[in-house]
């Protein structure tokens, strides 16, 4: 579901942090209503900009670079169970690289259609696309924008939700598929300098 705010819209792409997102909203003491699919539809609790209407609001959401999304996404379904109705979960496999080989083969450019379904087609679509590997930041600015009111200090203060550790690494060959497959993503959203997870150049 997305999250209404007084002035805003908080659109929650999975796996870029928008459960920690959400949480430190709360924590800074902004009212808020959750909108769009109902809870109990967990496979489509995520929704688009297109589901929820957004007058007189400001809009943002947050994406991850492709490098860093596909780890957490196959750690997170490695934990939890496979075929819960991800379209990625038609290419399951127990390792990592094989996994990552199927998605490549079977839905280049996934990851950046998906964005895309929550960020629109083109920029513009919501006011601010922030980064989850600068997501503290990117979550004051947006509320700042938003002109929402808040306690700073308790956003900062809030601990990270699921982040995972020992997530799987790339051999060179699978890293630079990757990082072709997910092109329009990695330029779209900043991360200029391709090989570059943890921050944009």
């Amino acid at each position: 579901m997305a999250l209404m705010l007084p002035r805003s819209v908080f659109f929650h792409i999975p796996k870029t942090g928008g459960t920690w997102v959400r949480q430190a909203i709360r924590n800074a003491g902004i009212p808020t209503v959750e909108v769009g699919p109902s809870p109990e539809d967990a496979e489509n609790w995520h929704s688009p900009i297109s589901r929820v209407d957004v007058r007189g609001k400001f809009t943002f959401a947050f994406v991850r670079h492709p490098l860093g999304w596909y780890p957490s996404f196959w750690s997170h379904r490695m934990r939890r169970g496979w075929g819960r109705g991800d379209p990625l979960d038609r290419y399951m496999a127990a390792e990592f690289e094989r996994f990552m080989w199927n998605v490549i083969g079977n839905a280049p450019g996934h990851l950046s259609r998906r964005f895309e379904i929550y960020t629109g087609p083109r920029p513009g679509a919501l006011d601010f696309v922030g980064r989850q590997e600068n997501l503290e930041r990117d979550l004051l600015f947006a509320l700042s924008q938003a002109g929402e009111e808040f306690e700073e200090g308790t956003i900062l203060a809030t601990p990270l939700k699921n982040t995972g550790s020992n997530l799987p690494g790339y051999a060179p060959d699978l890293l630079g598929a990757v990082l072709e497959s997910e092109s329009r993503a990695i330029l779209r959203f900043g991360y200029a300098c391709a090989g570059e997870v943890a921050s944009p150049c």
